[in-house]
């Protein structure tokens, strides 16, 4: 697996993130995170929808992917996400509907303190998302896969016939009107789907920062770095974004744009993507 600077980055953010002092206090009611093409798992309960819309090549497709995260109590959440999409029709072709697997799960506050939260989280990604491995090329399989390209952080939400263990760490640190957010995760498969090429763990490390004032509008980019500990692999994928994110009363709401850089998927095409997500905290 060949490493590129931008993995060494987010690596790089994440090894001082955790070693670094306390900075201003920061009050608990501004700590709601404003990225939104990284993991989701934050201080607030949320139930929000994703939406995005996918351009790769010609294919233009239209995605949302509703998404609940639940504080039981002070110290551990509920999170569930699942990802639906459409391929819009076009000369020549029909339109075609899939949806992702669900994803269910929960996570652990471990530190929680007004300039910093680090936060585990562990799901299981259910094997019911459309399509088949064991009839590849599937037009559904082929659908949820294009787009991927809204959130690769969600590969492991498309493959079918697969029951895939995501696990991770997160955090969250801010410091004067900077808000920095770093996470890593891996993807292990307990039941493996036909797909041999996606049958290995899937890792992510990525990382992104906001810059305004907590609780109103912050300026937001993130890096997603996915890569497979398959050896066969000698790549990256990495999903590179920037937008806005307001708090707008009881919600937030981000907008952002984004595209790919390299490839697991051997598209070679231009891919860009409009996104806008808006969160309702409880």
């Amino acid at each position: 697996m060949k490493l590129t600077p931008i993995f060494y980055l987010a690596l790089f953010s994440l090894t001082n993130l955790l070693s670094v002092a306390a900075a201003e206090p920061v009050p608990i009611a501004e700590q709601t995170s404003p990225f939104f093409i990284l993991d989701r798992p934050a201080v607030e309960s949320a139930v929000g929808f994703d939406t995005s819309l996918v351009m790769v090549e010609d294919l233009r497709l239209f995605r949302i992917e509703p998404h609940l995260e639940y504080m039981v109590n002070d110290k551990i959440g509920m999170l569930a996400a699942f990802p639906l999409t459409l391929l819009l029709p076009s000369s020549g072709r029909d339109a075609i509907f899939a949806h992702g697997a669900p994803d269910l799960g929960g996570f652990v506050i471990v530190t929680q303190r007004p300039d910093l939260d680090i936060i585990a989280r562990g799901s299981l990604s259910l094997p019911l998302a459309s399509g088949s491995a064991f009839l590849f090329p599937d037009d559904k399989l082929l659908v949820n896969i294009n787009a991927l390209s809204a959130r690769i952080g969600d590969a492991s939400l498309v493959l079918p016939d697969s029951l895939i263990l995501r696990s991770g760490l997160s955090v969250i640190k801010r410091h004067g009107l900077l808000t920095f957010r770093v996470d890593g995760l891996i993807d292990a498969p307990l039941y493996e789907s036909n797909m041999e090429s996606l049958e290995r763990p899937l890792g992510h490390i990525s990382a992104g920062v906001a810059y305004g004032a907590r609780g109103k509008t912050q300026f937001v980019g993130e890096v997603v770095n996915l890569f497979s500990f398959n050896a066969d692999d000698t790549g990256l994928l990495h999903q590179i974004s920037a937008g806005i994110s307001q708090r707008v009363g009881n919600g937030t709401l981000r907008f952002g744009l984004s595209t790919l850089a390299n490839t697991l998927l051997d598209d070679k095409g231009k891919v860009l993507t409009l996104s806008a997500d808006f969160a309702a905290h409880y």
